[in-house]
């Protein structure tokens, strides 16, 4: 089955992004998703993002976090207060039901 690849961020943060891997009968319930959260009001300016993207966007996103994770651990920081975004893709069955 082929997949679409949905990149979330609703607040602007750069460490605050889902990758979400969306089955082509799921497409629409994504739709509707992308919908809701860029029409969604905010109490602050950060400039929310909801996008499709390709594959190779996706795994390369999520390679970099992955890479700046291990970085942060070698160095000793902590991930709460050093956190980085998303470094595993979501499966989008289980947001589905949410919406």
């Amino acid at each position: 089955m082929k997949h679409r690849y949905l990149y979330v961020n609703p607040r602007g943060f750069r460490n605050e992004f889902h990758i979400y891997r969306v089955p082509q009968d799921k497409v629409e319930s994504a739709e509707r998703f992308m919908h809701v959260v860029t029409h969604q009001p905010y109490d602050n300016d950060n400039y929310r993002e909801v996008r499709w993207i390709t594959r190779k966007e996706a795994e390369s996103l999520l390679s970099r976090e992955r890479q700046a994770q291990r970085e942060n651990d070698r160095a000793g920081l902590n991930r709460h207060t050093n956190p980085v975004g998303a470094t595993a893709m979501t499966e989008w069955e289980e947001w589905a039901n949410e919406l």
